[in-house]
């Protein structure tokens, strides 16, 4: 019978911020090496390594609500400061607004999606890491999960103005680490 291997070792502060991402991307690898290697051997596994990468990238996941026939936002993935600009600019003489997120946010803070403000955006910073524009549309923020052939929805509740972008700038501080249990009754109701 094989060992059981303990992952939830904390990770130690580290000074330099160089330090700091090789250790973590280096035990990311190793995490990722070892789901890797099990499921070759028939190991079983609750979520498939690979479904998981796919099921938590943006761009997959655009692809595949396109795929099943959803209607996705009018969406500009790019790290061009030019295209950005004039794809906000061509939105907004539309009337529409524009939001942007980032394809993955560091693991010391939560960058938040937000709406883009031409007069204060640094559309530059697109040259050192890409980001995805979209149309704004309104409405309900609904978590959908399927196992098998059944669906389970949940919508999201939010009180504050800024959370109707992004739910969690209700429940995180940003310039923080958190952790949070939620309570159902918190943030959902079963749809």
């Amino acid at each position: 019978m094989a060992s059981p291997i303990d992952l939830s070792q904390p990770q130690p502060e580290l000074k330099h911020v160089a330090d700091d991402y090789i250790s973590r991307k280096d035990s990311q690898t190793l995490v990722e090496g070892l789901l890797l290697t099990v499921q070759v051997h028939g190991v079983s596994v609750v979520n498939d390594y690979y479904a998981e990468l796919r099921a938590r990238n943006k761009i997959a996941q655009l692809h595949a609500a396109v795929e099943v026939g959803l209607t996705i936002p009018r969406t500009l993935i790019t790290n061009s400061p030019e295209l950005a600009r004039r794809f906000v600019d061509e939105r907004m003489e539309l009337g529409e607004q524009v939001i942007v997120k980032g394809f993955c946010p560091p693991a010391e803070a939560i960058v938040f999606t937000r709406f883009v403000n031409p007069a204060e955006e640094d559309y530059e910073l697109l040259k050192f890491a890409p980001a995805i524009f979209q149309t704004y549309v309104p409405g309900n923020s609904l978590r959908v999960t399927v196992v098998g052939d059944e669906v389970f929805s949940a919508r999201v509740l939010t009180t504050e103005e800024d959370a109707q972008v992004d739910w969690r700038r209700q429940y995180f501080n940003p310039l923080e680490k958190q952790d949070h249990t939620f309570q159902k009754h918190e943030i959902i109701e079963f749809c």
